[in-house]
């Protein structure tokens, strides 16, 4: 490895580890207290059929990817790789023409016939959509190895042929920088962060390039996005401690923050930025969660102070395939996943950042849909998108489903009885549920001869988790359950959100 030089910050070196791993095809997956068991989801009928199959393989063939990107002008696209007979492998792009339809878009291949996963951003400097990608032409591997860039100015109408933009390796991100430019994650025996100016010039390895951290020994999951308002590269990597961040393109190890603890799944990390920060998803298991229930969490993170936010629980079960976005036209984050549980899709969006509000809907009822075997899944504002194969003949596809705002109906699980307290009159209720809403207690005090006394209180639930409501009885109530010796406490919680109400009868322990 090249000495590190503190003068020249243009690239930061991981590791060749982790570089063998990403181009292996084995990186970016994506306001409660936490949950100590999860609820079940429950939503409304979904239609019979909700995906759309956009592509299907020939005789032999799969496909790779795919990306996702609804621009802030809200047009959608959907980019892939085809391989197998008949097209080595081939980068294909899909742009959304009507009410579910896609139409394939042309795109110059320049010669190159093995490419790896792409990815789609919009450039919030130029308007533009950039299309990114690992590439080469397998006559002339040496020769044209590289990461290759391919932009659009009328929203995916029509684009430029491959622009070459890094010499080597790379894994074909790209992290918008807020001039133009981006970064990239490449690399030739080692892993690099690298910049790639605005007029998109080739870059090549720097002579100064320094390391980024000391923790990447291992094959984990690594992402990079660019966040906050000076568009500071955050860095997402997995060790054997759990998930870190790094902040910023220079070496130094009190820039990682470590976001997980070990519970997490190594080969599962989203990162997702914008201008309010950035946030970090895992497939993780608390070590304070006393079911020890692996599921989907989400943590924000400032990049310019490593402060971290609340951990948010999104997935009711193990989360195998995910992956954690920004949405540049509606604002906010979105997360998608397949739930272990029950193998069906769901969406999350949040606005504000990670600890905004989280509100969750069901995209894809697997056991009535077409298509199955879900994964390498990608989520836009609007879309789910996803490769699978198809249950007729099991042939493998590229779908998508509309991925709109769809409440699913409110599920409310009592955490054992209701504790009422006689020295401060004071019921204690604690509840989990599952999507934002209204949790309202009620309690009755009643006894023969006398007519009731009711006590209420309500609280907002910001998303899947277990939260504690406290009700304080009226003086003349607290007297009638000392004075009255059948006097006695009923108590009903109601749980409601847009989709309907669910409530329970807990009993009470006095």
């Amino acid at each position: 490895m090249r000495a590190p030089s503190p003068n020249r910050p243009r690239a930061v070196v991981l590791t060749s580890a982790v570089a063998l791993a990403l181009i292996a095809g084995t990186g970016t997956g994506a306001g409660a207290a936490p949950a100590a068991s999860p609820a079940s989801y429950a939503a409304k009928a979904l239609p019979a059929d909700p995906t759309t199959v956009v592509a299907v393989a020939g005789a032999g063939q799969s496909f790779g990817g795919p990306a996702a990107l609804t621009t802030a002008a809200g047009t959608s696209l959907l980019g892939y790789y085809r391989q197998g007979p008949g097209v080595a492998r081939t980068l294909e792009l899909q742009r959304q023409v009507g009410t579910g339809k896609w139409a394939p878009v042309a795109l110059a291949q320049g010669g190159l016939d093995t490419f790896g996963v792409p990815s789609l951003v919009e450039d919030p400097a130029t308007g533009r959509v950039l299309l990114t990608a690992s590439a080469n032409a397998s006559g002339d591997l040496p020769g044209t190895l590289g990461t290759y860039l391919w932009w659009s100015s009328d929203q995916g109408v029509t684009w430029s042929g491959p622009t070459k933009v890094w010499n080597s390796f790379g894994v074909g991100d790209a992290a918008p920088d807020g001039d133009g430019g981006f970064w990239t994650t490449v690399g030739e025996t080692d892993a690099l962060i690298a910049h790639v100016p605005a007029d998109y010039s080739m870059q090549v390895t720097p002579s100064g390039a320094i390391r980024l951290t000391d923790k990447l020994g291992s094959r984990g999951a690594t992402g990079l996005v660019t966040a906050g308002p000076a568009r500071t590269p955050v860095l997402g990597f997995f060790t054997t401690a759990g998930i870190y961040a790094h902040r910023g393109a220079t070496y130094d190890t009190m820039l990682d923050t470590q976001v997980f603890g070990a519970g997490s799944l190594g080969s599962l990390l989203g990162v997702a930025g914008d201008t309010t920060g950035a946030a970090l998803a895992t497939s993780h298991t608390p070590a304070y969660a006393a079911s020890g229930t692996t599921a989907l969490w989400v943590r924000g993170l400032d990049p310019a102070t490593g402060a971290l936010g609340a951990e948010h629980r999104l997935s009711t079960g193990q989360a195998l395939f995910f992956q954690l976005r920004s949405l540049p036209g509606a604002g906010g984050l979105a997360a998608i996943w397949r739930d272990n549980g029950d193998s069906d899709l769901y969406v999350a969006r949040a606005s504000g950042g990670a600890d905004g509000t989280w509100t969750t809907s069901r995209v894809i009822d697997d056991a009535a849909d077409a298509v199955s075997y879900y994964s390498h899944l990608d989520v836009s504002d609007g879309w789910a998108v996803g490769l699978g194969n198809r249950d007729s003949d099991s042939t493998a596809v590229v779908w998508a489903a509309e991925a709109s705002p769809r409440t699913i109906e409110p599920v409310l699980t009592q955490k054992g009885r209701a504790a009422y307290s006689s020295k401060k009159g004071t019921l204690t209720i604690r509840a989990t549920t599952n999507t934002p809403g209204t949790i309202k207690a009620v309690a009755t005090v009643v006894a023969p001869g006398r007519k009731p006394m009711r006590a209420t209180k309500s609280v907002k639930a910001k998303g899947f988790g277990t939260y504690t409501t406290k009700v304080r009885l009226p003086r003349s109530a607290r007297a009638l359950l000392r004075s009255v010796p059948k006097a006695r406490i009923t108590l009903t919680v109601t749980f409601a959100n847009g989709a309907g109400k669910t409530k329970v009868r807990p009993g009470v322990r006095a």
